[in-house]
């Protein structure tokens, strides 16, 4: 067995054994650390505080066979109230795994009220939930992949670099999909800074293959990384180069071009040299394109910013068809 293997195994383990003193306060009566608690999170509208820690208490009780049917239900009904109020509503891991823990005390059906229940808690779970999911609580069946995805989803981030690290170091070919992983897990757990040579990897292979739609896709990809990290100089001579080198007319009437422009206008707001010359380009779409309430909201707000950078007074016909989009919307 590999070196690397045994090292990720026993990373996994060690972390879902550290939510051992969380199993014990909530055996001893304190659920403060895991009961709902309603939060308002600014555009993302309603969340629940305590949703991170009542899933590595569940992920403990799982694989660590810390059974306990009081527990199990408690948390089921705190997680029910996360599912019937959050703005994002989904399913999610944490009811995935409650609902197979008390399946296990399910005798003549004791629980099927709150099976139901969870079934009615948003449009999501009527779309996709069950009571009959089956978790897997043996670690040992786990790839390290799998691991990843359970460090990130407890937010222990230092414990996913070093799964994430492991991973690396297995990798026997950079290849489309190897790339792809590397670029998802720097993004979550806090590195994606260092994408920048996978994401040129990708745009190359992406060149390679000639696919119009995948190389301007995956060209914005590196463009939104060089002006997410302020290196504005490439990201324009980037989106200078994916201009000339593709067939770019194509594609004015996708979404794909819509994250285009709104990365356009956060490229005017902070690299002044180019602002004039990257308005006068964007402005007819971004003219159109409000004229037939065809705009989102991001796109909105960093346009208007960019009419202000450049001063121009088409700030104010769009700050009014932005008002126009958020009573549409009931954003006001």
């Amino acid at each position: 067995m590999m070196k690397e293997h045994i090292l990720y195994k026993e990373t996994i383990k060690e972390l879902i054994k550290n939510q051992s003193e969380l199993f014990q306060r909530v055996k001893n009566g304190d659920y403060s650390e895991v009961c709902y608690q309603q939060e308002q999170k600014g555009q993302y509208g309603i969340c629940d505080k305590n949703y991170t820690s009542r899933l590595r208490l569940a992920y403990y009780i799982l694989f660590e066979k810390a059974d306990s049917e009081d527990i199990v239900k408690s948390l089921f009904e705190e997680e029910l109230k996360d599912r019937q109020t959050n703005s994002f509503q989904g399913i999610g891991t944490c009811l995935e795994i409650l609902t197979c823990l008390l399946m296990k005390y399910n005798c003549e059906n004791k629980y099927q009220n709150l099976f139901q229940r969870a079934k009615n808690a948003n449009f999501d779970c009527a779309c996709g939930y069950t009571a009959d999911i089956e978790v897997d609580s043996d670690l040992d069946n786990y790839k390290i992949e799998d691991c990843i995805d359970i460090a990130v989803k407890m937010k222990c981030f230092d414990y996913a670099e070093i799964l994430v690290d492991c991973w690396k170091e297995n990798v026997s070919e950079w290849n489309e999909q190897t790339l792809y992983s590397l670029t998802y897990y720097n993004k979550n757990i806090g590195r994606e800074i260092e994408n920048e040579q996978s994401l040129r990897q990708l745009l190359d292979i992406r060149l390679s293959d000639g696919k119009n739609f995948d190389i301007i896709s995956e060209w914005r990809n590196l463009i939104h990384y060089y002006i997410q990290f302020e290196n504005y100089e490439k990201a324009y001579q980037n989106l200078t180069d994916m201009k000339n080198q593709t067939k770019f007319f194509e594609i004015y009437r996708m979404n794909l071009f819509k994250h285009i422009l709104e990365d356009c206008m956060e490229l005017i707001c902070g690299y002044p040299d180019r602002a004039n010359e990257l308005w006068n380009w964007t402005k007819p779409f971004i003219k159109e394109y409000s004229a037939a309430g065809n705009m989102h909201g991001n796109l909105y707000k960093k346009s208007i910013e960019a009419a202000h950078i450049v001063r121009d007074s088409f700030e104010e016909e769009l700050s009014k068809s932005y008002d126009i989009w958020k009573r549409k919307m009931n954003l006001v």
